[in-house]
């Protein structure tokens, strides 16, 4: 086992974590299990996933994905529709923006 590469792994876990916090109704964080970073996300939708993270890649809720973020979006319905919300209001941030930026030149 290399710590190093343990270190990187609950690092990274933890990072993709919060980056998905919108999404969700809970997060505990990342652990090392001696073979991959754990930990567990409970849904909008009120179930608890148990997720993994290795060299190749998240697992849990029954399959392997390549972030944390398309997990979610395979699995919870809640959590594609706080993403659709989040995206929309981000879009017309940039949006509104822009049209300040185009309104002083």
């Amino acid at each position: 086992r290399l710590p190093s590469v343990m270190g990187f792994s609950r690092e990274e876990l933890d990072a993709q974590l919060q980056e998905i916090t919108y999404g969700v109704e809970s997060i505990s964080a990342a652990q090392d299990d001696g073979i991959a970073a754990v930990a567990t996300v409970k849904l909008l939708e009120g179930d608890t996933l148990q997720l993994r993270l290795d060299p190749h890649g998240v697992h849990g809720g029954g399959g392997s994905y390549d972030s944390v973020h398309t997990l979610l979006l395979k699995k919870s319905p809640k959590f594609v529709a706080a993403f659709n919300r989040a995206l929309a209001q981000e879009l017309e941030k940039v949006a509104t923006e822009q049209a300040a930026d185009g309104a002083e030149e």
